[in-house]
């Protein structure tokens, strides 16, 4: 699990939400990684949306927790 520094610790399998150029977005964080360049981390983020499988790279200091995992 990585901290988050805004909403505490973001792990995978967690319901998120987040703004983005495209209005708010939720998904599932299906995965988490460093950015090999400066070390943030950031999540894998699978979109909720019509088309199964949209994913999305998203710093974890920009998500927001809204559910409990399922």
């Amino acid at each position: 699990m990585i901290k988050s520094t805004v909403v505490g610790v973001i792990s995978v399998g967690d319901r998120v939400q987040f703004e983005n150029d495209h209005g708010p977005q939720a998904g599932k964080v299906i995965g988490i990684q460093r950015n090999i360049a400066n070390a943030q981390p950031f999540a894998i983020v699978e979109i909720d949306d019509i088309l199964p499988g949209i994913l999305v790279s998203v710093a974890t200091t920009e998500l927001e927790l809204i559910g409990a995992t399922a």
